[in-house]
């Protein structure tokens, strides 16, 4: 047996491993759709708390930071539902993962200054120009200047 790693080129030569790449690629790009809608179809501050982490067998995976947040989006669990099902997604269920412990995506919950750029960033994502413009621009301010330069 080979025990060489495959170079993309022998990757995508393979049909099979072609057809493979193929289906995570797609897979890939329809979950960042769902965790779009998801996001989209919360209250901002809850869905700074929660992660979409799949849609498995009927069911909407998420993982939140509280437990307060839990019992929000279960109460919103029928909303959520039909939303998706508008979109011609088969659910019909969500499961809630609490982990307080959670820094998925290097957000700090605890640090002020990530929580503005995130409100920020947020807030373009809903704004039309030239406000958006202005925002991200204040979100970049705040990312600069949390970031530690070597002399510091």
């Amino acid at each position: 047996m080979n025990s060489k790693p495959k170079t993309t080129k022998q990757w995508l030569d393979n049909q099979r491993d072609h057809n493979t790449l193929s289906q995570y690629a797609q897979f890939a790009v329809q979950l960042r759709d769902w965790q779009l809608l998801f996001a989209r179809s919360l209250p901002a501050n809850l869905a700074a708390e929660c992660d979409l982490l799949n849609i498995r067998d009927g069911k909407i995976i998420v993982r939140t930071r509280s437990a307060s947040a839990g019992t929000q989006l279960r109460a919103l669990a029928p909303r959520l539902i039909k939303t998706f099902c508008e979109t011609g997604t088969s659910v019909h269920s969500l499961s809630v993962d609490i982990d307080p412990t959670n820094r998925s995506q290097g957000r700090d919950p605890t640090s002020p200054e990530m929580s503005r750029q995130q409100r920020l960033l947020r807030l373009a994502e809903e704004s039309s120009e030239p406000l958006k413009t202005q925002l991200l621009k204040l979100a970049e301010q705040i990312a600069n200047s949390t970031k530690l330069t070597p002399d510091e």
